[in-house]
């Protein structure tokens, strides 16, 4: 019970729900816990019960059983924000990797048959962007710019950019 795990007697809970604007006499909290029925509890004192422990209504009112440790919903919420933090990543990744292929075709198109510049700017991009070697898996992101120009200057064509 929620007033059992905070070290509440009924006296002290029937004095906090006083404070806190519906005061529940201590038997009426016994009647609630221990009652064969159990009594029923009119919806003011769920709200005040809700304030005192400082937990949703819906905690108080699933079963015992049925209830997931507090953190549970934590970690489920973490998880969940996670899986979409990464979803929305993998489609702009999705969305780089198109333009890039679609730049890449810009560039086949403007360099044409003119393999020299392509071999040209290949040298360009992997001497003036070492930042740009990050790895992705076995190759570097320049290396990858490089091989498609490279392909261009020999005049191989190359299926993905």
């Amino acid at each position: 019970m929620e007033r059992e795990s905070r070290g509440m007697n009924y006296d002290s809970l029937s004095k906090r729900t006083e404070a806190a604007g519906c005061k529940i006499h201590a038997s009426a909290l016994w009647k609630i816990e221990k009652g064969d029925p159990p009594r029923r509890i009119t919806v003011d004192e769920l709200v005040v019960l809700s304030k005192v422990f400082g937990v949703p209504m819906a905690e108080l009112v699933t079963d015992p059983e049925l209830q997931l440790p507090g953190h549970a919903i934590e970690l489920a919420e973490k998880a969940a924000a996670a899986f979409l933090d990464a979803y929305q990543l993998s489609m702009e990744a999705e969305d780089a990797a198109r333009r890039a292929g679609e730049l890449m075709e810009q560039l086949r198109s403007a360099i044409g048959d003119r393999h020299e510049l392509a071999a040209h700017i290949a040298e360009a991009v992997d001497a003036n962007h070492p930042e740009w070697a990050v790895g992705l898996e076995e190759h570097h992101i320049s290396q990858m710019v490089v091989e498609a120009l490279r392909a261009i200057a020999t005049g191989e064509e190359q299926g993905n950019a």
